[in-house]
């Protein structure tokens, strides 16, 4: 038990650890070629905003779908497009596609607008709302009934991503767990009287060997994530393919 706890206070050292902390040594000499890697606050800082730009993706993809499926309620309610729209919008808590709003209300370029929109959210259901109402425009066609088999598709696609990422839910706690071993070896160490980190910070070999160690593990997490990501993407790529169509 008292190693779980070492455990748990060292984690805690290292991430809330600053940047200057780490830096601090007796033995200058082997100081630059430690001063490249990412201190441990920088390496929280990096996979915070990773975790966090991907939950964004996820909301907005989300609202993307509420988006599409109130154009269609507003749209066989009796609304023109352009209301339909400004009334979808409206029932987002946050701005989804402010150009395209924009545009409706003005009477701009609306399918250019959710293109537009699409670029700078990385939304590909907005690029298909826009090309179904281009081509209402100019054919005259419903964009309901095209908007409701967009969003079939969308909402094939959500059941996809959940399943994928489902399957590769062990293949990630594995690497986490693969990444925080080398603490147990610390307070292991620890436990049994000896004082790793003792050497690791205090000679000149035990800074080479932290930083072996420290590069070894970053490369290790960079190969599988993308490992892990070249699996998504087949995964998907098959199950899209295995969907009757």
């Amino acid at each position: 038990m008292s190693i779980v706890v070492s455990l748990a206070v060292a984690v805690a050292v290292l991430l809330l650890m600053p940047a200057t902390a780490t830096l601090r040594t007796r033995s200058p000499s082997v100081l630059p070629a430690f001063v490249s890697l990412p201190s441990a606050p920088q390496l929280r800082n990096r996979l915070m905003h990773r975790l966090l730009r991907r939950q964004a993706r996820d909301s907005r993809r989300r609202r993307s779908l509420r988006l599409v499926d109130a154009m269609v309620c507003e749209l066989r309610a009796g609304l023109a497009p352009r209301a339909a729209l400004l009334a979808a919008t409206s029932t987002l808590t946050e701005p989804l596609c402010p150009r395209a709003a924009a545009a409706a209300a003005l009477g701009g370029d609306v399918a250019s607008a959710l293109r537009a929109d699409a670029a700078s959210l990385g939304l590909p259901l907005l690029i298909g709302v826009g090309v179904c109402w281009q081509v209402s425009e100019s054919t005259g066609a419903g964009l309901a009934s095209g908007l409701d088999q967009l969003l079939v598709t969308a909402r094939a696609d959500e059941e996809v991503r959940a399943e994928v990422a489902g399957q590769l839910a062990a293949p990630r706690a594995t690497a986490r767990l693969l990444a925080v071993l080398p603490l147990f070896g610390l307070m292991l160490g620890s436990s049994l009287g000896v004082s790793p980190l003792g050497w690791l910070l205090g000679s000149p070999g035990g800074w080479a060997v932290l930083a072996a160690g420290v590069g070894e593990i970053a490369v290790g997490l960079w190969w599988i994530s993308r490992m892990v990501a070249r699996i998504e993407r087949d995964l998907m790529g098959h199950v899209k393919g295995a969907q009757p169509r």
